[in-house]
């Protein structure tokens, strides 16, 4: 999520955002730089955008459901 949410705010370096990476993450940096290189086509950036903010909606909603429990 942090590299999707570094792309969504404008970042584009594949170095910037290779650093996000999961630390359980196999894929060598050389492998996470190239698949980081992108169409960033402004709505694929739009919807990015659109789909992070409906995530972060159901993972409130999720949180909301479980303190009720």
């Amino acid at each position: 999520m942090k590299i999707i949410r570094a792309i969504a705010a404008g970042e584009r370096n594949s170095d910037v955002l290779t650093s996000h990476r999961d630390v359980r993450c196999r894929a060598p940096v050389e492998t996470n730089k190239a698949a980081l290189n992108g169409n960033d086509s402004p709505e694929h950036l739009i919807a990015l955008s659109q789909s992070m903010e409906l995530y972060d909606f159901y993972q409130s909603k999720v949180r909301a459901c479980d303190r009720r429990l």
